[in-house]
């Protein structure tokens, strides 16, 4: 709805139309009602695929929330084993495309900066 009336504005501006039709509307956006993975189907879904970095990289995002930038720049000195979380860097803890060539830089917010934990998992869970 915001892009439609952005788009009438611009309408109004270059004089097409007179008066935004969006204006007095009454509109709420519907609840992101967003599907969640259980930690089984996780650890299902890692199972299936054949290279151990990518099924690490599945379950990583499924239980931290970290963006794929900031997923490609992890680098072992990030992870902590023992108390078991992994720490982005608000610096340079995401991977970014500059002109093609992938640096290093700060994440996209600064939500995504920080430690996160990881649950146990027991020796047989990961495929």
């Amino acid at each position: 709805m915001k892009v439609l009336s952005r788009i009438f504005n611009n309408a109004i501006d270059d004089g097409r139309i007179s008066r935004n039709p969006c204006l007095r509307l009454k509109w709420h956006a519907a609840p992101k009602n967003r599907p969640w993975a259980t930690p089984d189907q996780v650890l299902q879904l890692a199972s299936h695929i054949r290279h151990w970095g990518y099924q690490v990289t599945v379950t990583a995002a499924a239980y931290t929330g970290m963006r794929f930038g900031e997923l490609a720049a992890l680098q072992r000195c990030n992870v902590d084993e023992e108390c078991r979380w992994v720490y982005v860097d608000p610096e340079i803890g995401a991977l970014k495309d500059l002109g093609g060539h992938a640096v290093l830089g700060p994440p996209k917010t600064a939500a995504g900066t920080g430690p996160s934990a990881f649950p146990r998992f027991s020796p047989h869970s990961c495929g």
